[in-house]
């Protein structure tokens, strides 16, 4: 029940129109699993037919609220290769295979900090739900865009873009 303070917001969100909504991985799997709207990023990516760069943008849309030092892309177990992970069996590889694939998501994330409207439009981001309880160190003010209290409840936002 670590996402029941979040109850209210699905229902805010169950009465809108189908949107893109941006949110944390885990929010965003919550957005996913239990409403008709879109998300940019959850664990389960990796199943689609995206390249690697297109799922490090996903994720790192994901990070952009996050000032970079308390960003910690290494500790998801799922990032951007995803199941690709079970087909090497040599721990040198998976080390190898592993660096690369976080110095892709820090460098994508690094060229999106410079400018975020850029992503966010090609993405089609119209909405973000805020998990202030999980996420109280996001700075939407970094996002550089205008944006629009929808709602909000104990412990969470919905904002427009």
């Amino acid at each position: 029940f670590a996402e029941q303070h979040l109850a209210g917001a699905l229902t805010e969100i169950s009465e809108m129109e189908r949107t893109v909504i941006l949110s944390d991985p885990l929010t965003s799997s919550l957005i996913a699993s239990h409403t008709k709207h879109d998300v940019l990023f959850t664990h389960y990516i990796q199943y689609e037919l995206r390249s690697h760069k297109e799922i490090a943008e996903r994720y790192c849309l994901t990070q952009l609220p996050l000032n970079s030092t308390l960003r910690k892309p290494e500790e998801e177990h799922v990032l951007v290769y995803g199941a690709a992970y079970d087909a090497l069996y040599n721990p040198t590889e998976k080390e190898r295979v592993r660096s690369q694939e976080l110095l892709l998501v820090e460098r994508t994330c690094s060229a999106m900090d410079k400018d975020p409207r850029t992503p966010l439009k090609a993405y089609g981001a119209q909405y973000i739900l805020w998990d202030k309880k999980r996420n109280p160190q996001w700075t939407l003010s970094r996002l550089d865009r205008p944006l629009t209290l929808v709602a909000e409840g104990e412990g969470w936002s919905l904002w427009s873009l």
